[in-house]
């Protein structure tokens, strides 16, 4: 077990894992930060769609040892900087799954 702190949606978190643990499981079991999801464990189905430094990558490949220096935005951190009042409460979800992938197709829903 090692120590990481991660920029995680604007705010440094400290958690305690295996180096090799990908960032889905640091987000949902050691994070409680739900929001990104397990779908199919190997980097092609986009439910596990976080951003990395502005880019869209799968969070089921990515070893948490790898993402000290970087920032990390999950669904959730995108759903708080892009939430737009208008006649109610809309949240604009396009900009985060229309990013082009480091895996070259679109990160879908």
């Amino acid at each position: 077990m090692s120590t990481f702190r991660l920029n995680i949606n604007g705010t440094i978190r400290e958690v305690n894992a295996d180096p090799s643990t990908p960032l889905l499981w640091i987000l949902r079991d050691h994070l409680d930060l739900v929001g990104t999801k397990y779908g199919c464990g190997i980097a092609q189905c986009g439910a596990c769609t976080v951003h990395l430094n502005g880019t869209a990558v799968r969070a089921c490949q990515l070893p948490v040892a790898s993402l000290e220096s970087e920032k990390i935005t999950t669904i959730v951190g995108h759903h708080l900087r892009n939430t737009t009042f208008k006649n109610g409460l809309r949240l604009d979800l396009n900009f985060f799954f229309n990013t082009t992938s480091t895996y070259g197709s679109k990160a879908s829903p």
